[in-house]
């Protein structure tokens, strides 16, 4: 293999893991405080990303 091709190859994966990260943001503070208390509400675990709240059931011990 040349020396472009690995190049290539290393910006490729870079900008796809850079779009990944990209791609699910947390949630901000005040937010994150609205899906907390509405899911504590319900007796759900919040689960909040780019700023949106989702309940999910509390897993059993």
């Amino acid at each position: 293999m040349n020396f472009a091709y690995l190049l290539f190859l290393v910006f490729a994966m870079v900008g796809l893991l850079g779009s990944m990260v990209e791609a699910q943001k947390p949630c901000g503070p005040s937010a994150r405080v609205r899906c907390n208390t509405h899911c504590k509400s319900l007796s759900q675990v919040p689960y909040c990303v780019d700023d949106k709240c989702t309940c999910l059931d509390e897993v059993e011990k």
